[in-house]
């Protein structure tokens, strides 16, 4: 039999700690709740403001798509109700007034969506997963198309 040499001690340790650092994830696998929390889901209306978007967006939203993360890839809930308004930007007049005037071809789309939210210490996550902040920009998709939008509200049911 030989003997052990530092790079044997060192292949030992890595393997240890391999070992410990597998066994750290496994055991935390999950939802990681903090001391004395405890799941909260609870239903909730996410309103989103998309702007700026052309008529091919408006037109492949629809009331009842399924809205997923573009981050997480995780579904977050149907659409339960659209409203489309014509897209208003600042415009520069001749005598430098800034106006607001609608802008050709654009639209605004407020779009509601209904979740299931975690509600913990730290803020709102749809399905455990998606962070979710009013004020935030959240990128989403459906079937047919690829949007960004700012949450406006979130109201807890």
């Amino acid at each position: 039999m030989r003997r052990m040499n530092i790079a044997d001690f060192i292949i030992i340790i890595f393997i240890i700690g391999g070992i410990l650092v597998l066994a750290s994830k496994l055991g935390t696998f999950g939802l990681s709740l903090g001391q004395g929390e405890e799941i909260k889901m609870r239903k909730a209306v996410i309103v989103l403001e998309v702007e700026d978007v052309r008529e091919a967006t408006v037109n492949a939203l629809k009331i009842g798509h399924i809205v997923l993360s573009e981050e997480t890839n995780s579904p977050i809930g149907p659409i339960i109700e659209m409203t489309v308004t014509p897209y208003m930007d600042e415009i520069e007049t001749v005598d430098g007034k800034i106006v607001f005037s609608e802008v050709p071809g654009k639209y605004t789309i407020i779009v509601s969506l209904e979740a299931s939210l975690l509600e913990r210490e730290t803020g709102y996550f749809a399905e455990g997963i998606t962070e979710m902040k009013v004020n935030s920009i959240f990128k989403f998709y459906t079937k047919y198309v690829s949007t960004s939008g700012r949450i406006e509200e979130i109201d807890l049911q």
